[in-house]
């Protein structure tokens, strides 16, 4: 009996010892890329994105190629014009966008194809 118990406590131990939390269901309101919740926001989705993925060489100072997307309204024309998007997407016919860097993720592609497809407000 003695040996019965013992072998089941160790089988519960190992058992409890295999279980695995992800980051994201400990802390879903901490999440850094919560796709479920874009909105289409450009102030706190697009903008945040733009100044760390894309203003380094598209800015006023330094339009790369004619483009420049450090303020709202040259933002939202290459936004409407659809090359912002084929660029992040890296659509064949445009340069893929950000050059020598991985493609960015899934999530931050569709809070500016969300943007986008709402027109592009400014909110």
């Amino acid at each position: 009996m003695i040996r019965k118990t013992l072998i089941y406590v160790v089988f519960l131990f190992v058992l409890s010892g295999c279980y695995y939390d992800s980051e994201d269901e400990l802390y879903p309101s901490i999440a850094p890329n919560n796709c479920d919740s874009i909105i289409g926001l450009y102030s706190t989705e697009v903008k945040p994105l733009l100044d760390i993925k894309c203003n380094g060489c598209h800015n006023t100072q330094n339009p790369s190629a004619g483009i420049i997307l450090d303020t709202y309204e040259k933002a939202k024309f290459t936004a409407l014009n659809g090359k912002l998007f084929e660029a992040v997407r890296h659509e064949s016919g445009v340069s893929p966008m950000p050059p020598g860097a991985p493609k960015l993720s899934d999530c931050d592609i569709a809070k500016i194809k969300k943007w986008k497809d709402l027109g592009a407000p400014n909110n």
